[in-house]
């Protein structure tokens, strides 16, 4: 029971990291996307899917706005199922409400 609850909590602890360094890109665009993404996306993800989504993290910021946005091609390291589903989300974003909240 001990080692179940340890895994547990490992995993909560990772699933934390991932989101952290989801909101923390360095871009406003990506912070938003990813954040708000993997928010609403990374308790429901597995152990698998979660490592998927962390080689998607580890990719240059900019690489990564570019594959959401479409202007280049998914890399055929990333799973491109999780990037349909970011690029998907990204969508239903109003960036518009994010100008009014940003100091002019």
């Amino acid at each position: 029971m001990t080692s179940k609850r340890f895994l547990t909590t490992l995993q909560d602890s990772y699933r934390k990291q991932l989101l952290y360094r989801s909101k923390q890109r360095g871009l406003l665009e990506v912070d938003v996307i990813l954040g708000s993404w993997a928010y609403d996306n990374i308790p429901k993800l597995d152990k698998n899917a979660l490592l998927k989504y962390e080689k998607i993290l580890n990719q240059d910021t900019t690489d990564i706005f570019d594959v959401i946005i479409g202007s280049k091609s998914i890399p055929q390291e990333l799973d491109k199922d999780l990037i349909k589903s970011i690029q998907e989300y990204s969508h239903t974003i109003d960036f518009s409400t994010l100008k009014k909240k940003l100091p002019n």
